[in-house]
């Protein structure tokens, strides 16, 4: 059997191992080689491949059980709950003194601790140096106490182009803060909270009568309400050692509106009649025209007709049908399992807005329901302002189906705007608690369908793939 070699000469003692011993030096073929020889061998193998011998170590990091960490995050949150609390209390019970007090950074508690601390110690070992350490801490932070106790003579407004947004639309804001002094006043930080973020700018120094603005940018890019907080300044002295806190604004929000579709008039579901549409009901007094009857006790002179009652030799009054003026309930369904996705979701949200809208310009009267939210009878921007305040969570259609029927009695078109998720025979069930003489439609929004329209008993199912194709697809069930 051939043997590996590192060379053509005769093997060396390192080239063959003993079975069984494996990383060890071969026994040599001279038997009378003395131990020191074998020692020395040994120690050159490992002199060259130093971590033969050594097994490799693996370090095992503990994890800590999920449960253990929950807790941890259990008792840090108490413990915060009951640091404010007690803070809350100390404000409640010291006034004003307690709010200065509140003002006092840690570093300032400190040096004014490590000020009085030098003064004892060097007053007591009649150490001069130390108690004029001790001093001079101790007169920064009283220096820096007068510095915060001034009267901050500036104005701070906040400025927001337009409160009602469309989804995608930049809007910019700005703070202004004017100094209302004739002194220069010094740089201060700015707290702004957008949402749930901070944003902090410096100001640089305001001349006397001067102003200084800042500008930010919103995040529109989604529907729903963008709160900006109250603004916060933070004013102190260079070392750090108070920090005055201040709130000058009050809270503003700005309500980004859901994209829409122009829709053609009465391409919504319905036929434009400003006049309201006939029913069968027979009134006594309104526009439609149906027939006339002979008088009876009761009637109003002003329904009588002269010339027919002059030539039967009777009275008679005219009488009409019950007319209505048209009013589309639009049904939202809110719950993500219904959707493909999140934006099929909102897609379904700018459907049933661009529906309601298009009705209301029509003159027609719209009610819309969903996510806890509805608006009856009402202007295009507040059903608007209602589905952007819209939440996305688990939805009911027969409540809200139920809400509609009762805040839409005179419906005369009810539309349910869902997704290619929810059960047909769900759909059917909520729009089956309106009449008969409702016209019913299901609008399903499914990114992987084609535009289709289809007929199920009472109710027409239109399928879109996108916000986009609404148009054409009302227009031909109008058609239809």
């Amino acid at each position: 059997m051939a043997l590996f070699r590192r060379n053509a000469q005769a093997p060396s003692p390192t080239d063959r191992t003993a079975p069984g011993r494996r990383g060890r030096a071969a026994v040599p073929e001279d038997r009378g080689r003395s131990k020191e020889s074998a020692r020395l061998e040994h120690m050159a193998e490992m002199a060259r491949n130093p971590r033969a011998k050594r097994p490799r170590r693996t370090v095992t990091i503990p994890t800590v059980p999920e449960e253990v960490l929950a807790r941890q995050r259990t008792r840090a949150r108490g413990a915060l709950d009951r640091s404010l609390t007690w803070q809350r209390a100390f404000l409640a019970a010291t006034g004003p003194f307690g709010r200065l007090l509140t003002w006092v950074s840690p570093l300032g508690w400190t040096l004014l601790a490590l000020g009085l601390l030098v003064w004892v110690v060097g007053a007591w070992m009649s150490w001069v140096e130390l108690v004029a350490m001790g001093i001079t801490f101790v007169v920064l932070v009283v220096l820096a106490v007068l510095v915060a106790l001034g009267r901050t003579s500036i104005a701070v407004r906040t400025e927001v182009d337009r409160l009602r947004v469309t989804a995608g639309e930049p809007v910019a804001g700005r703070v202004v803060v004017t100094n209302r002094s004739s002194r220069r006043l010094l740089p201060i930080l700015l707290r702004l909270p957008v949402d749930e973020e901070i944003e902090e700018v410096g100001l640089p120094s305001i001349p006397g009568r001067g102003e200084a603005v800042e500008e930010f940018d919103l995040p529109t890019h989604r529907r729903g309400v963008v709160r900006i907080g109250r603004v916060t300044t933070l004013q102190g002295d260079p070392l750090g050692l108070l920090r005055r806190t201040q709130r000058w604004t009050e809270p503003v929000e700005v309500v980004v509106h859901p994209v829409t579709v122009g829709l053609e008039p009465g391409h919504h579901g319905i036929v434009r009649d400003l006049e309201g549409q006939e029913t069968p009901d027979v009134s006594a007094s309104d526009l439609a025209f149906h027939t006339l009857r002979d008088y009876t006790p009761g009637d109003e002179r002003r329904h009588i007709h002269w010339r027919s009652s002059a030539k039967h030799d009777r009275l008679l009054v005219r009488q009409f049908n019950d007319t209505r003026r048209s009013h589309v309930a639009v049904l939202l369904d809110t719950d993500p399992a219904a959707f493909a996705d999140r934006d099929a979701l909102e897609a379904a949200v700018s459907t049933a807005a661009s529906i309601a809208v298009r009705a209301v310009r029509d003159g027609q009267e719209a009610t819309v329901v969903g996510g806890g939210q509805l608006a009856t009878r009402t202007t295009a921007p507040v059903i608007l302002d209602a589905l952007a305040r819209l939440e996305i969570g688990t939805g009911d259609v027969y409540g809200s189906a139920e809400r509609a029927r009762a805040l839409a009695g005179d419906a005369s078109t009810a539309v349910l705007v869902t997704g290619p998720r929810r059960p047909f025979i769900e759909a059917q069930r909520a729009l089956g608690r309106f009449g008969t003489e409702v016209a019913r439609i299901v609008i399903v929004l499914d990114p992987e369908a084609r535009t289709t329209m289809r007929r199920a008993g009472p109710l027409t199912v239109l399928t879109v793939p996108s916000l986009e194709a609404l148009r054409g697809a009302l227009v031909r069930t109008v058609a239809a």
